[in-house]
């Protein structure tokens, strides 16, 4: 190859180049729309309509690692006092059974107008306390564990009622068995 040739070759190159870079640079940008400013009358009624951070008692659970040998727990009462700690997956199958029993139980008319406990006799990190009136059974749940301990109000169902409507109590036992099956439900 010639000298004059390799020459022609690279100022093609380089023309080539300088050509595509200007037309990178001088495509039109997207720019993100820029929002518009809020009235005085707009900010009020955010405020008084808007999103709220939630409130009220809270569960949280989820496996700590792929194996899912290990589960971190979160529970938070009304009032926003938690309490926080990971268990294993043995504690969260007894805790699966606690719910499981404690609902089952609920729906019954044995014990009336008296307070049931169930817990597992092997580890008390978890208590159900189920608490009967005439028509309704009332939950309180504890999480007893070395970063602290705490009874929250999870709510009642009416007993005998097709389809009750959904409460904490109900919510816990529905995302331990998905964190268990390792299902990810989403946040609310």
């Amino acid at each position: 190859m010639s000298i004059k040739h390799q020459s022609f070759r690279h100022m093609l190159v380089v023309l080539l180049s300088l050509f595509l870079s200007s037309e990178v640079l001088t495509a039109p940008q997207k720019q993100k729309p820029v929002p518009k400013q809020m009235s005085e009358r707009d900010l009020k009624e955010l405020a008084k309509n808007g999103p709220r951070p939630p409130s009220g008692a809270s569960f949280y659970i989820a496996p700590l690692d792929d194996n899912s040998n290990r589960f971190s727990v979160l529970i938070q009462d009304a009032d926003g006092r938690a309490v926080a700690d990971t268990f294993l997956r043995s504690q969260i199958s007894l805790l699966e059974d606690i719910l499981l029993e404690a609902r089952k139980f609920a729906d019954t008319d044995e014990a009336v107008g008296k307070t049931s406990r169930f817990s597992a006799d092997e580890d008390r990190s978890f208590i159900v306390d189920v608490q009967k009136n005439a028509t309704q059974s009332h939950f309180y749940f504890s999480m007893h564990c070395p970063l602290g301990k705490i009874t929250v109000d999870v709510g009642s169902i009416k007993r005998g009622e097709k389809n009750p409507p959904e409460i904490l109590f109900t919510t816990m036992i529905t995302r331990v068995q998905a964190a268990k099956s390792g299902v990810e439900l989403p946040r609310q």
